[in-house]
């Protein structure tokens, strides 16, 4: 399985940490934090990674390379202007035709720490088939990420993109936050349209209503974004914690 890393993110919410400094490239305890996605795949002999670059790119390219010293295999695809996550993988599957149509593959969301277990997610995926599989995760501010209901199974029932905090008090709206990990397969790609589209808002919507089978569960991972100055100060605490290494033990 091939895998893709989101990384395009501007992080507008670190600015000025981020004038000069790829949101995926912030340091925790010394390590950029998309080394810990790449050490984690790695782990789970996940070796062939596309990472899309937008802002500051040439930073991660040139940090990375081509991923040989980390013992893995790394293309880029460049986005002149920032695309939509969905788009994202339309336009890596035209830069490199075969890295998505061949196979499932995964998509994360690089601008979060996690100590996911890949395995679990993939073996949930091979009990599960479906177009998408989405990771699920308790969020202590879900109104900010999209959120998945699900029957007993696991089949989602719908998708609600950043919902109204008080929809989700009242129960309105229940469900769980989508997490950073998904897997899709190549089916995907006939639902990517041209313009700038994003995985959540557009195109999970629009899997349900065509293609109507999508499965999410919870592998009760840790997961932290950075998106905001607090959320990166956990996250350097939370890893500062495990002593610098949040690898699973597999």
């Amino acid at each position: 399985m091939k895998a893709i890393l989101l990384s395009a993110g501007r992080g507008e919410r670190l600015i000025p940490l981020t004038d000069k400094i790829p949101k995926v490239m912030l340091p925790i305890a010394g390590k950029p934090l998309l080394q810990y996605w790449i050490e984690l795949l790695k782990r789970y002999n996940i070796k062939e990674i596309a990472i899309n670059l937008y802002h500051l790119g040439e930073q991660i390219e040139n940090y990375f390379g081509d991923g040989e010293r980390f013992g893995v295999s790394i293309i880029y695809s460049k986005e002149e202007t920032l695309l939509g996550t969905a788009t994202s993988i339309k336009k890596i599957e035209e830069t490199y035709p075969g890295f998505c149509s061949n196979e499932p593959f995964l998509v994360i969301y690089a601008d979060n720490l996690s100590d996911m277990d890949l395995g679990k997610v993939i073996s949930f995926y091979k009990e599960h088939p479906s177009i998408a599989t989405i990771t699920l995760h308790k969020h202590d501010e879900p109104w900010t990420r999209g959120i998945v209901n699900v029957d007993d199974d696991g089949r989602v029932l719908n998708f609600v993109e950043k919902p109204k905090k008080e929809d989700l008090i009242s129960g309105n709206i229940k469900g769980e936050s989508a997490s950073c990990v998904y897997i899709l397969e190549p089916e995907v790609l006939k639902y990517l349209r041209e313009e700038k589209e994003d995985l959540g808002t557009d195109l999970f919507p629009r899997l349900l209503q065509n293609s109507g089978v999508m499965y999410a569960f919870n592998p009760n991972a840790y997961v932290q974004d950075i998106g905001t100055f607090e959320r990166y100060e956990k996250a350097q605490k939370d890893i500062i914690n495990t002593q610098g290494n949040l690898l699973p033990k597999i």
